[in-house]
């Protein structure tokens, strides 16, 4: 059997998490065992124009394959014929496109100054001269997945965000009164709880702190180029 003709197949395209070949989709298999095509209840082979088709063990079959790793023997005249992981092995498997060369980057489209943005360059390096900023190029906003925005690597006082986030952030702490716990019952009208028997102190997060925190998220949440298996 001709086993030469490319089967397109869903797997090619897309595969689920469930898929049980990795990276690879099955081309032609080998049958360990005869397999035709299971009755349908009450209706029996009825379904099918001509004969039943048929995968004899020992014979090599090119196969479709969905997206979740269902697998189909595809007989010569075009039927299909569904097989269970069992019934056969992999002979031999697709050669999938490989990924497309990494392009030069693009020219940017704007600069940025601190928070302001120029869509010329004479304009970006007449404000960074003005205001001592450095220039940031940024280029074509290609393919940013949902749930993900342009932000910086890390916050400084040149891009702005010290300016925006300092003293922003605060914390809450409740203490016992100092005063009230040396006694066995709470003073009204007391100048440190009012009574409460504690009091709240509020303490504002160190810029360190915040710094500390964004790089953190950024290491852990930050989109990383993907990798060709030549170059891991």
């Amino acid at each position: 059997m001709p086993t030469e003709n490319k089967v397109d197949c869903p797997a090619l395209h897309k595969r689920s998490s469930s898929y049980p070949f990795g990276d690879r989709v099955p081309r032609t298999v080998r049958m360990l065992k005869t397999v035709t095509a299971d009755p349908m209840p009450g209706i029996g082979l009825a379904y099918i124009k001509g004969d039943a088709p048929v995968a004899k063990a020992g014979q090599i079959y090119p196969v479709w394959t969905n997206s979740h790793g269902a697998v189909t023997a595809v007989m010569e005249d075009g039927t299909r014929l569904g097989l269970r992981p069992a019934e056969f092995e992999v002979e031999s498997w697709h050669h999938l496109a490989a990924e497309p060369a990494p392009q030069p980057h693009p020219e940017p489209i704007s600069w940025l100054v601190g928070t302001a943005i120029w869509w010329t360059k004479a304009e970006a390096e007449r404000d960074a001269a003005q205001t001592g900023l450095p220039i940031v190029p940024v280029g074509p906003l290609i393919s940013i997945p949902d749930g993900y925005c342009l932000m910086p690597k890390r916050l400084t006082a040149e891009n702005g965000a010290k300016a925006l986030l300092l003293s922003e952030f605060k914390l809450e702490v409740t203490q016992a009164c100092p005063e009230c716990r040396k006694l066995d019952e709470r003073v009204e009208g007391c100048e440190i709880c009012d009574g409460e028997g504690e009091y709240g102190q509020r303490h504002t997060i160190p810029w360190e702190l915040i710094k500390y925190i964004y790089s953190e998220a950024v290491r852990g949440l930050a989109l990383q180029p993907r990798r060709s298996v030549a170059n891991p």
